[in-house]
């Protein structure tokens, strides 16, 4: 998936900033020097999280890249969803206007 790309590739080793930044942390020695690791089964997860918006806060963004990524994914992830609901809502809507014009 996209999610899995690109957090795989933005978050695959993050030295962070702010509140969740490691101390000690090489941005070019990521991986040696403490940073926060994914691997592409932990961005397929995270990808997923986010993109339905469950968010259980084991697994958050820690880069810029993909902090802005996830705010993106994440409005994209509700606007599938309920176009998904309205979706299967309209095919059953659909079945039981179908009935009743078949039943009188």
């Amino acid at each position: 998936s996209i999610g899995t790309l690109v957090f795989s590739t933005f978050e695959s080793c993050s030295c962070s900033y702010g509140e969740s930044s490691v101390e000690g942390c090489d941005p070019d020695d990521c991986a040696a020097t403490g940073g926060y690791q994914k691997s592409v089964l932990d961005a397929f997860y995270m990808s997923c999280i986010s993109l339905t918006t469950v968010g259980f806060g084991d697994y958050a963004p820690k880069s810029l890249g993909g902090r802005l990524f996830a705010c993106v994914w994440m409005v994209v992830g509700v606007v599938s969803l309920t176009v998904l609901q309205v979706q299967i809502s309209n095919f059953f809507y659909q079945i039981s206007q179908e009935r009743k014009r078949a039943g009188k």
